[in-house]
């Protein structure tokens, strides 16, 4: 089994490419190392050909960035970037009617650093107010609604489209730091292919865990949590970054730990996968109980 330790192996960094696209600010999926050098042969292959890459949408600040969610779509993330002591605002304001926003801030390395549902200006919009960065690098935005977060969408999220805008202020890049490039947005992140297996963690610190799942077109997948310690969930991204699967606890064998069955890979390339805990936004409380633990995941064609 491999391991990777998102904190302490600056080698393994998901890196995501701007690309401007129909006047859209977004962020190309690939990978590689701060030096520009490919860590392993997965890496390599990411950075192949054009069709292997993804994107997710990047904000710029100050600029409110339009987007919706399809009908059975639970949640889409963003990204930005920020430098350590910015005093960052985020919000989410829906533009249709019956959408209730929901945002979790998240760090490069997995670090949950604020969570909101109806704090924004207009009712039941979202706002992340005032919250200071603890380091420099890139964040992430997973906006959802609040029945859906952690768990498939409602039924009124499967029948409507849902609008809103996202916008961030006050964050500025961390230009001089080593790991910064204009061009890139940096998360930590283990890799994991189909066949293989690996062990991470969940932490108060670091709640969830980000994966780089690389898979080909035609492959049926099982993505499962063998052991945890833990109450697990798996939440499953395109590769525009909307989430397309969501797991908490496998039906199949009854226990707490999460599994996505059945996956059908539409494009050859890497898809973002979170390990992490139920209710894992809830680490950013003052008061949190959160604890996390330690996991093994695996991922293999799905059984006939």
């Amino acid at each position: 089994m491999t391991s990777w330790r998102k904190a302490v192996s600056p080698l393994l960094l998901l890196v995501l490419l701007f690309a401007i696209t129909v006047g859209v600010a977004s962020a190309q999926v690939t990978s590689s190392s701060p030096g520009g050098e490919t860590p392993g042969s997965d890496v390599a292959q990411a950075e192949g050909e054009e069709g292997e890459r993804g994107s997710i949408n990047f904000l710029t600040p100050d600029e409110p960035f339009a987007e919706e969610l399809a009908p059975g779509e639970g949640a889409i993330l963003f990204a930005f970037d920020g430098t350590q002591g910015d005093i960052v605002t985020v919000t989410a304001t829906q533009t249709s009617e019956g959408f209730d926003p929901f945002m979790v801030l998240m760090g490069p390395a997995g670090q949950v650093i604020a969570y909101d549902d109806d704090s924004g200006e207009e009712i039941f919009s979202s706002a992340i107010k005032d919250v200071t960065l603890p380091i420099n690098g890139s964040y992430v935005v997973l906006v959802s609604d609040f029945s859906s977060v952690d768990r498939p969408p409602s039924e009124d999220g499967l029948k409507g489209t849902r609008t809103f805008e996202v916008m961030v202020t006050g964050n500025k890049a961390p230009i001089g730091d080593p790991n910064y490039s204009e061009d890139s947005v940096i998360l930590f992140h283990g890799n994991i292919e189909v066949g293989g297996v690996t062990d991470g963690y969940s932490s108060p610190e670091e709640p969830v865990y980000y994966y780089f799942l690389s898979a080909t077109q035609g492959d049926v997948i099982d993505i499962q949590i063998d052991e945890a310690d833990f109450d697990t969930l798996m939440i499953l991204f395109d590769r525009a970054g909307v989430r397309t699967h969501i797991n908490d606890d496998d039906s199949e064998r009854g226990g707490l730990e999460s599994a996505i069955r059945g996956v059908e890979i539409s494009e050859t390339g890497s898809y973002l996968l979170f390990v992490t805990a139920y209710r894992f936004y809830t680490a950013a409380d003052a008061d949190t109980s959160f604890t996390g633990g330690t996991f093994t995941l695996s991922v293999s064609q799905a059984s006939k």
